[in-house]
């Protein structure tokens, strides 16, 4: 399976980015998806949880009552300057012979499908302003 970075294809300043992470930050402590330390500014986590994970990609977390993992790193919001990106980052990358190359490429659209959703899911919990169609869809 090809992981690739996600370009959003836009610009932010410094400013625009601590309120993202502030606001990332803010919503992991009601359970959202996200985690941003200060001390690492350049990024924001993106996780894996039980109630919201790509689809095809379930087997990546556990139920918060099995050991294991209940939530997981699946991408990181990089600042990258002011021009953010997504570097995609999966627990793990299924191949063949477990399952076929179209399911390879099924799982990494959904992926990739999810992690431009939850930037606009950020984007829009922080409060930042974005024209549509200024972020590529795919």
């Amino acid at each position: 399976m090809e992981i690739r970075n996600l370009d959003f294809d836009i610009v932010v300043t410094p400013e625009q980015w601590e309120q993202l992470g502030r606001a990332a930050a803010a919503t992991a402590r009601d359970g959202a998806g996200f985690a941003w330390d200060e001390r690492n500014p350049e990024e924001i986590r993106v996780l894996f949880r039980e109630d919201d994970v790509p689809p095809r990609w379930e087997d990546a977390v556990s139920a918060g009552d099995v050991y294991g993992a209940n939530a997981r790193t699946g991408a990181r919001f990089i600042f990258n300057d002011g021009h953010p990106y997504a570097r995609i980052e999966p627990p793990y990358t299924p191949a063949e012979p477990v399952i076929t190359e179209e399911e390879q490429e099924a799982m990494r659209l959904e992926l990739e499908r999810w992690v431009r959703a939850k930037w606009h899911e950020l984007m829009r919990i922080s409060g930042l302003h974005y024209t549509p169609g200024h972020i590529p869809q795919s």
